[in-house]
């Protein structure tokens, strides 16, 4: 069985390794910006992350949110690449321990943000199309159209998708980058174009919560 999440718009395929499909079958049935194979490992959910072109992802913060909320656990581990993620249920949400970010100034208001994925961040810039031809086969690419601090807007080119409704890993590194320039910040609003990402900073980790909806079921 395929299960389709829709998190913020940013749209996640979910199906068991044990009925792995080629990629080509998913695009046959439904469309997705990311397709997540899991399997269960010891004390581990393993994930093979693919983006919509066939590559392969380092990870995807809405996908992990939608397995968490998929297997309604809660706590869980999650494995990609051998990089352990943990899950956790409080409150009625499912919040991603993201991780510390790795941040280098490029340019003027450009950054290079890792944390799950690898991101240009620009602030105060309008759309640039050659900065995304520059670092479109590398990173996933996010401009920043307002910010209040607490609140901010972005929108994000994904690698191997193109524009996004939401990233989740993305929309965390926007944050790690405000925390990097002003320490005293630790919690955010993300608003991506179709949806909303919930970010906090806590013990030297950043973690981010969205809001899985399961739109479809079907059989490959």
């Amino acid at each position: 069985m395929l299960y389709i999440y829709n998190v913020g718009g940013n749209i996640i395929a979910l199906v068991e390794d044990k009925h792995r499909p080629h990629i080509h079958d998913v695009r046959q049935v439904s469309p997705f910006d990311q397709l997540i194979i899991w399997r269960q490992q010891d004390f581990a959910v393993i994930l093979d992350i693919y983006n919509f072109d066939g590559s392969k992802a380092a990870q995807c913060g809405n996908g992990l949110s939608a397995l968490a909320y998929h297997l309604n656990l809660e706590r869980i581990s999650i494995s990609i690449d051998k990089t352990i993620y943990h899950a956790f249920s409080l409150n009625r949400k499912h919040w991603i321990m993201m991780g510390c970010a790795e941040i280098k100034n490029i340019d003027e208001n450009i950054y290079d943000v890792r944390i799950g994925n690898k991101h240009i961040i620009t602030l105060n810039q309008p759309y640039d199309e050659k900065l995304n031809k520059t670092w479109e086969k590398s990173h996933n690419i996010s401009h920043v159209c307002t910010s209040d601090q607490y609140n901010i807007s972005i929108r994000t080119y994904e690698r191997g998708c193109g524009r996004t409704g939401s990233c989740a890993s993305a929309s965390t590194a926007t944050c790690a980058l405000l925390k990097y320039l002003n320490q005293d910040l630790n919690s955010w609003l993300v608003y991506n174009p179709s949806g909303l990402i919930e970010v906090i900073y806590q013990q030297n980790q950043f973690f981010q919560s969205g809001f899985p909806n399961l739109i479809d079921q079907l059989r490959l």
